[in-house]
């Protein structure tokens, strides 16, 4: 069986590592930004207890009502943004929808956004519109 000791050093050490991890994973903002409202949640797993298991709508619903017709929550590591209006929604994905779309980015291809070599995968800049001439 093991000591108290070695089981409190596991126990400090495996703490550690999760929290060099989650600190590492932490999205800094760009200057002159500010996040989105939204409910703060627990370290890890966010505010995924808050969530009913059935009629979800409604608990998105009173959140929209107390941040706002846009909010942010984050579950298990990932961020999630609601919208909870039509308007907002036409606003955002249908007038503007053009400034917040791109191509995805593939890690497993060097350089895909920004050499020629793959021009299907550019994203949408100057370079992209010169090698389609």
């Amino acid at each position: 069986m093991a000591t108290p000791v070695v089981l409190l050093s596991v126990i400090v050490f495996l703490v550690t590592i999760a929290l060099k991890i989650w600190v590492k994973n932490k999205k800094v903002l760009p200057p002159g930004t500010r996040p989105l409202p939204g409910p703060k949640g627990l370290p890890f797993i966010g505010r995924v207890h808050d969530v009913p298991s059935e009629a979800t709508w409604l608990k998105f619903w009173d959140w929209a009502k107390e941040y706002g017709p846009i909010y942010q929550m984050e579950i298990f590591g990932s961020v999630h943004v609601w919208i909870s209006t039509e308007q907002v929604a036409n606003d955002l994905l249908s007038k503007r929808g053009s400034i917040y779309s791109d191509r995805p980015v593939i890690p497993n291809l060097p350089d895909n956004r920004t050499s020629g070599d793959y021009l299907p995968l550019l994203g949408r800049n100057g370079l992209c519109q010169a090698k389609k001439r």
